[in-house]
Order: C-alpha cells, then structure tokens, then sequence
C-alpha cells in the first residue's frame, strides 16, 4: 500500500500492509 497523503493535521505515515 502506497504511504497515505498528508491529512494536513498528521504527518504522512507509511503502512506497510
């Protein structure tokens, strides 16, 4: 799964599923 986009209150976090 590609890293979620900034939300803009978090940080981009990468998740690797």
């Amino acid at each position: 799964v590609t890293p979620l986009p900034h939300n803009g209150c978090r940080p981009p976090k990468r998740r690797r599923v």
